[in-house]
């Protein structure tokens, strides 16, 4: 067993698709296909359904998944483990929009620079078109986005994972940590994002196809600031559930469950397609997977 026949495994697995997985991996498809077949063999197992056009995970696929992920993982953890730590410098330059730099990114920061103390960081914040922009003049290396799932052939994918949003309010509010339905919490009173960020945008496409609308009574893209709102008040929000997770288990706020209403969106670590990864990069990435 190879471990280049575990990553073409996870690929396929995660893609559901035998040519997508070769386009990724820059990989012929007979090639994906015989290293497929020869790891079957060996475990003498059956991973895949071969449906018409389609594929899917067998029970035994599903079951070996979990394995081979977590053998990936410990082979990244054992590389970060053996590289001198003081080899790895230099810079690493990141895009981002200014929701994720109050959120998600401070911790990922802190851990990666205590691996790395001698790797610089350089933030640039920016809407969407504006990042991918400064993408591809190359004047980042990576864009951190948490949005709908970007893809595009100019873009390398190195890292993604999928979040929910959720509604949130205070620990006080009678609808904290209960279920209701997406018409009974129209009525209440919110605060959400601008239009210019997509959270915004997502709830109201969903609710446009139920053809309902919201109306908020205060409108910004300070996230800090939303938090803070809803904290004080018997208001209700929409963000993604990554951004809250802290205040959560601070029990500052609660999530109201919606089940007639479920929204995700995409964190995604995104470089040009023709970036040549340095050092700093590289161990970002295996950072972010393990």
């Amino acid at each position: 067993m190879e471990l280049r026949q575990l990553v073409t495994f996870t690929k396929v697995a995660e893609l559901a698709s035998f040519s997508k997985a070769s386009v990724e991996l820059g990989y012929s498809q007979s090639t994906v296909t015989t290293q497929i077949h020869h790891l079957e063999e060996e475990l003498g197992v059956t991973l895949f359904d071969r449906l018409y056009k389609s594929i899917r995970l067998t029970p035994k696929g599903t079951e070996f998944l979990d394995y081979a992920q977590k053998m990936l993982a410990l082979k990244n953890e054992a590389k970060e483990q053996l590289l001198n730590q003081s080899e790895v410098s230099g810079e690493l330059r990141i895009g981002t929009d200014i929701s994720l730099c109050s959120s998600l990114l401070p911790e990922i920061f802190s851990k990666y620079h205590a691996k790395y103390p001698n790797v610089k960081f350089n933030v640039e914040t920016g809407d969407t078109k504006t990042l991918f922009q400064l993408l591809n003049k190359n004047e980042v290396d990576f864009i951190f986005t948490l949005d709908r799932r970007h893809y595009d052939s100019n873009i390398l994918i190195a890292f993604e994972k999928k979040m929910p949003m959720v509604f949130f309010c205070s620990a006080q509010n009678p609808l904290a940590e209960k279920t209701v339905s997406i018409k009974e919490l129209l009525s209440a009173d919110f605060v959400l994002t601008k239009h210019s960020l997509s959270y915004r945008e997502h709830l109201e496409i969903f609710l446009a196809s139920k053809l309902q609308e919201i109306h908020p009574y205060l409108e910004t893209n300070n996230m800090e600031l939303i938090q803070q709102i809803i904290e004080l008040g018997e208001h209700i929000s929409f963000l993604p559930k990554c951004a809250l997770d802290k205040k959560i288990k601070l029990g500052k706020i609660k999530e109201i469950d919606v089940p007639d209403c479920q929204i995700y969106v995409w964190l995604q670590l995104l470089s040009h397609q023709k970036k040549s990864f340095s050092l700093p990069m590289k161990m970002l990435v295996n950072m972010l997977k393990s």
